[in-house]
């Protein structure tokens, strides 16, 4: 149990700083939204751990425990010594959304949902699509899956270390659910985006301790 509570703090923080950049914004995340995005999380994360599982089924107990917390580690070695793109300001993301041509046509309807979740990757209050200062049951979907991507590799590394598949997405789930909320209510009485410096490397650690306690 403590693994997979480990494991859904570290696929959580994103969706705990995205909370903080709704909040900031004064934008509002309805109820029935927030369940929205964090199933599709959770709906992301189950696959993603299924898909592990799965193909750990055709290795040894020890194999597939010995590939999925070397594959959690490096993962949260990545994650810890990553950089944030420089440009990712606001103004900056503007200017490169503005230079960045989006197909006409079907083409065009196909590829903006696309774009719209890079965009939120960087910049979570760009979820609030329609500038309408509430995040639609549409909006949540998108940066559900959004905060959800970076939970498909480190869900299939987790999947192969042996977390069970039922019950780690709908912890994940209601982790992501409190973290989100948190976030949120954080960002409304703070006046800053700078609010726990270091906090992008949390997970990287957290996943790091995790591929370890599946190699013991």
């Amino acid at each position: 149990m403590l693994a997979v509570l480990l494991f859904a703090v570290a696929v959580s923080i994103d969706g705990f700083a995205a909370g903080v950049a709704e909040g900031l914004r004064g934008i509002r995340v309805p109820f029935g939204s927030l369940v929205a995005m964090n199933v599709v999380s959770a709906a992301v994360v189950f696959v993603s751990v299924g898909c592990g599982r799965a193909i750990s089924g055709f290795l040894t107990p020890v194999a597939g425990r010995l590939i999925g917390g070397v594959t959690l580690m490096a993962l949260g070695a990545w994650t810890l010594f990553r950089r944030r793109a420089p440009g990712s300001a606001p103004a900056a993301l503007d200017a490169r959304r503005a230079r960045t041509r989006t197909p006409s046509g079907w083409r065009g309807r196909v590829a903006e949902p696309l774009v719209f979740v890079t965009a939120v990757l960087e910049e979570p209050a760009r979820a609030d699509l329609d500038s309408s200062g509430t995040i639609t049951s549409l909006e949540a979907l998108l940066l559900g899956l959004a905060l959800a991507l970076d939970a498909l590799t480190v869900g299939f590394g987790a999947g192969m270390a042996g977390l069970p598949t039922a019950l780690t997405p709908l912890v994940a789930c209601v982790t992501q659910t409190v973290f989100v909320s948190a976030g949120i209510s954080l960002g409304r009485r703070v006046k800053t985006s700078a609010v726990a410096p270091g906090l992008e490397k949390v997970p990287g650690g957290l996943l790091i301790l995790l591929g370890l306690m599946r190699l013991m």
